[in-house]
C-alpha cells in the first residue's frame, strides 16, 4: 500500500493545523498543503491524489465555485463537502437542523427582516447577525434590537441577503462546548456572564461528562449533517438543551490530545482504498 497522504485545505485555526500537521509527520503519514484559489492551484490537478482531505476554511463567497471542483475531484472529505457548505451559512446550518432533527431545541430564527420586525412588535428582542459563520466575532456579530427602530438603524446600508435574523435569548451563565472525534465527545463547560456579542466574563472553564439525552443529541446533529469531526455549542433554558451553534471542524481548543485523537480517527477511517 503507498503510503497515506492527507491534504490540508485550511485557512483557519493555524494552530491546530500545525499540530495535526507535527503529529501527521509522527505517523509518518504526509500531510500537503492545497491552495485554495487560482486556475494554477493545486487543486487543479488533484483528480485522486489524495487518501482524505481535510477542509478547515473562512466563510466566503468563492468557496462555492471551490466546492464544486473538489466534488469533481473524486476525492475523499474529513467531513462531508455538504456539511462544510451549509455550515458556512447560519440560516441554512439552522434550517438542516429544524428539517431533519426537529425535536433538537434551537432558537427561533427569522426569513427576513419583515419577520423580525413582527417579532419586535409582539414583544421579542431579535439578535442580528451576518449570515456568515467561520468569520471574526466582531464582523459578523452586529448586536440586538429591542425595537423596530433599532433594528431598521442597525441594517441601514447593507444588504439583507447577507443578514441574520435569530431570537435574542439573553445573558446566561454557563455555555457548553462539545467537540466530536467519531463517537468521542469532549465537552467544556465555560462559566461567566455570556450573551453572545458583548466580550465573555471568563470565570473559568472545565471538562464535563455529557448526559445522555445530551450525548443522543450530539451525535444525531453530526449524522444528519454528515460530520465525523465537528463541534455542538449549546445551553439551558428551562432544564433542557438549546443547540446555538454546530461548527464543522472546530478549533478543539482546551481539548487535551485533541490533534493526536483527531489524526488517529483519520488514519482508522482513510488508510485503507476507500475509493
Amino acid at each position: 500500500m503507498s503510503r497515506m497522504t492527507v491534504g490540508m485545505l485550511a485557512n483557519r485555526d493555524p494552530e491546530l493545523i500545525s499540530e495535526l500537521k507535527a503529529e501527521f509527520g509522527r505517523m509518518d503519514i504526509a500531510s500537503v498543503d492545497l491552495d485554495t484559489r487560482g486556475p494554477g492551484s493545486s487543486l487543479s490537478s488533484l483528480d485522486k491524489g489524495m487518501s482524505v482531505i481535510l477542509p478547515k476554511l473562512l466563510t466566503d463567497r468563492e468557496n462555492t465555485v471551490l466546492f464544486r471542483r473538489l466534488r469533481q475531484t473524486g476525492n475523499r472529505f474529513l467531513n462531508s463537502l455538504d456539511s462544510v457548505d451549509v455550515c458556512q451559512s447560519r440560516r441554512r446550518m439552522f434550517g438542516l437542523v429544524q428539517r431533519e432533527l426537529p425535536d433538537i431545541r434551537i432558537p427561533e430564527t427569522f426569513r427576513d427582516a419583515e419577520e423580525a420586525l413582527d417579532a419586535l412588535r409582539g414583544g421579542r428582542t431579535v439578535w442580528v447577525r451576518r449570515d456568515a459563520h467561520n468569520i471574526p466575532k466582531e464582523s459578523r456579530v452586529l448586536g440586538k434590537a429591542d425595537s423596530a427602530g433599532q433594528l431598521l438603524d442597525m441594517v441601514k446600508g447593507l444588504d439583507e441577503e447577507e443578514l441574520f435574523f435569530q431570537e435574542y435569548l439573553g445573558t446566561t451563565e454557563e455555555v457548553f462546548k462539545a467537540y466530536v472525534i467519531g463517537d468521542s465527545i469532549h465537552c467544556l463547560r465555560k462559566k461567566g456572564l455570556q450573551d453572545g456579542f458583548k466580550p465573555d466574563v471568563d470565570l473559568g472553564t472545565d471538562m464535563i461528562e455529557v448526559g445522555d439525552v445530551e450525548k443522543k443529541m450530539i451525535l444525531e446533529l453530526g449524522r444528519a449533517f454528515g460530520m465525523s469531526v465537528y463541534g455542538v455549542d449549546f445551553i439551558y433554558r428551562d432544564g433542557k438543551p438549546v443547540v446555538v451553534d454546530v461548527n464543522d471542524f472546530p478549533s478543539f481548543r482546551g481539548i487535551p490530545d485533541a490533534a493526536r485523537n483527531i489524526c488517529e480517527f483519520v488514519y482508522r477511517n482513510f488508510s485503507h482504498d476507500g475509493r
